[in-house]
């Protein structure tokens, strides 16, 4: 697969697929993923949204390396993704422990240590400290490239800069939404921005489509 801009993707899922044997030994198959293509460019921020149970965990998982697909493949700058990937991290979504996606790296090292009585100078020698013991030197100014799953569509449309569908179990791609509003953003203007209204008018309107055409 080659991006919009003639490269190859920072990170692509190919065609995935995924089944599970069924319980307790069972010789029933549950596919849980019919046939997944996304690419996503470095410094993007995707949100995935979907009905429950649709198999949007279970994709995260392939893409971060963490669970084989049945078929299709994962690449990272080009190459299969086989096992957990360095320059991947997976995080559960806790507001406590999490990263600022339009903060670059050394911005979110530093937000955490903003409480301690540091001056300007001894702040940037205590990042620069952080960042070579994780190996992130050269890294410094990037921004992390976010893939993130939600069922909180409003969540979905003011953190990303792209939205994608999913439909029931076993998921496909029904839908994407490009979100052209600038960063930074604001709880209330945001939300209230005629971009944003039209946005989440479309997204309920896909999922909504999910159930009609599944029959629920």
């Amino acid at each position: 697969m080659v991006s919009a801009t003639g490269s190859v993707p920072y990170l692509e899922a190919v065609r995935l697929r995924k089944e599970f044997s069924g319980v307790d030994g069972s010789q029933v198959r549950v596919e849980v993923l019919e046939s997944v293509s996304l690419s996503f460019e470095q410094g993007s921020f995707t949100s995935i949204v979907g009905p429950s149970g649709c198999g949007k965990s279970t994709f995260l998982q392939m893409v971060a390396g963490l669970l084989r697909p049945s078929q299709g493949e994962v690449r990272f700058r080009g190459r299969p993704v086989s096992s957990p990937h360095p320059a991947m991290i997976y995080l559960f979504q806790q507001y406590n422990r999490s990263l600022f996606a339009w903060k670059t790296v050394s911005q979110n090292i530093a937000f955490g240590l903003k409480n301690r009585p540091h001056d300007r100078r001894t702040l940037a020698q205590e990042v620069a400290r952080a960042i070579q013991a994780v190996g992130l030197q050269g890294f410094e100014n990037h921004y992390p490239t976010v893939l993130f799953i939600t069922h909180d569509i409003d969540e979905a449309i003011y953190l990303a800069q792209r939205v994608v569908v999913m439909s029931r179990a076993p998921a496909r791609v029904v839908a994407e939404f490009e979100v052209p509003m600038s960063y930074p953003r604001h709880q209330i203007a945001s939300r209230e921005n005629p971009i944003y209204l039209d946005l989440r008018r479309r997204v309920f309107g896909s999922i909504g489509s999910v159930f009609e055409n599944s029959g629920s």
